[in-house]
């Protein structure tokens, strides 16, 4: 449960922009998840280094796209719908980065159709506010 504390604190980081204490923060999470079986940490800590990495370094957005593809995996595979909405939104905004807009307004959608049956408002308000557009 450590890693999630952790991971947490990385979205602290990532929402105020401190990319490089993002990807310190995450890689901690990423190793205390390597330790044992934890699951919905190895989801949250994959989708916050995937984010970290892919501001902090754009040359690095394919590793990151890993990352936060791997975060989803385990995330459909185990139905941690609030987590995978969160996850479906860090890939529609790393793909749009890569230009690849239709497929970042497929995950979009993903996490739309996520969000409102969900009750994440906040989640709704955010999506629409990032991506006018979709």
């Amino acid at each position: 449960m450590l890693a999630w504390a952790v991971t947490w604190l990385c979205d602290c980081h990532l929402a105020r922009r401190e990319w490089d204490a993002a990807l310190a923060t995450a890689s901690r999470a990423l190793s205390l998840v390597a330790t044992g079986p934890d699951v919905y940490g190895e989801g949250l800590a994959s989708r916050c280094y995937g984010e970290a990495l892919g501001e902090s370094d754009p040359s690095r957005l394919e590793e990151a796209e890993m990352h936060i593809r791997r975060a989803i995996a385990l995330q459909e595979d185990k139905a941690m719908k609030p987590q995978l909405a969160r996850s479906y939104v860090a890939c529609a905004r790393l793909l749009a980065a890569k230009g690849e807009v239709d497929q970042a307004r497929a995950y979009v959608d993903r996490a739309r159709g996520l969000f409102e049956p969900l009750g994440m408002q906040w989640h709704q308000q955010w999506l629409t506010e990032a991506f006018p557009d979709t």
